[in-house]
């Protein structure tokens, strides 16, 4: 048992010198801002990130559920396929938008992308940064889809709500309230 102790004891203080080491290894995956913001295929990146939740098919979304949705109905009077797939993991595909007030769903408030418009907006402020990497022609027509894409996620928090805040620039969270507001 003595000897069990003593091993036990070792193999311990063994495992706790080696696991020391510091690792410090450069994290694979990420793409940092003067990589994407210095070639075409980078901005292509960054735009797919805007592009994924861009409101164009919002009510294109299928209801859990036999009699929620487009369906066709058999004999025995039960919906079965045919109903309008989900898109993705969208907002309308989880029900979070345009599913009205049913607590199964959400409650229909769901739709809020002043993430996305954050990126558009953190896009439009440092691309200017970059401008030597691209002609002219090239330049106006990136700073043009930004503004449009920040337009139409406007458009689509707008014909939910209504009046919305809007932010064409980016805001530091930690900025006193007064000055967020």
């Amino acid at each position: 048992m003595k000897t069990f102790k003593y091993l036990f004891i070792l193999a311990a203080l063994g495992v706790s010198i080696t696991s020391c080491n510091d690792l410090e290894l450069e994290p694979k995956g990420l793409l940092y801002e003067n990589v994407l913001f210095q070639s075409d295929n980078g901005i292509k990146k960054y735009m797919a990130l805007i592009y994924q939740d861009l409101p164009i098919e919002d009510f294109n979304y299928k209801q859990n559920g036999d009699e929620k949705g487009f369906a066709t109905v058999n004999q025995g009077g039960w919906h079965t396929g045919n109903k309008w797939q989900a898109q993705k993991g969208s907002p309308a595909a989880a029900g979070a938008e345009a599913a009205g007030r049913d607590p199964s769903y959400g409650d229909g408030w769901g739709y809020w992308p002043y993430d996305r418009i954050r990126d558009i907006n953190n896009f439009i402020e440092k691309l200017p940064e970059y401008r030597s990497y691209y002609t002219e022609e090239d330049y106006n027509a990136y700073m043009g889809e930004a503004r449009f894409l920040r337009a139409f996620y406007y458009f689509g928090i707008v014909k939910r709500y209504g009046g919305v805040p809007i932010v064409d620039k980016v805001l530091d969270p930690s900025a006193p309230t007064a000055e967020l507001q």
